[in-house]
């Protein structure tokens, strides 16, 4: 469970998840669906990343771990665009 600290955290964070009411949107639209595909398929290399980086810090030396993170780096960029790309779809099409 997150903890908020306060009733105006939650509140926040509330407000904050209602920007990404498009995500249960039920109607049908090929292109947010391969949109929404795209972000699932960043925040999943984000997760895969992470794991691998968590795992490399105690075995490998610090060189080594360089190109892990350039790739999680590149995993959240690409989130970002996915979830800006969602954003810009329901602004402009409205599903």
């Amino acid at each position: 469970m997150i903890n908020y600290g306060d009733e105006n955290e939650q509140e926040r964070a509330v407000h904050r998840s209602d920007q990404y009411s498009w995500y249960s949107v039920g109607v049908e639209c090929s292109e947010r669906d391969k949109i929404k595909a795209e972000a699932t398929r960043a925040l999943k290399d984000i997760v895969e990343f992470t794991d691998r980086l968590l795992k490399a810090m105690n075995t490998e030396k610090p060189a080594s771990l360089t190109p892990l993170d350039k790739d999680l780096e590149n995993a959240v960029g690409a989130k970002e665009r996915a979830f800006g790309a969602l954003m810009q779809h329901q602004k402009e099409h409205g599903c």
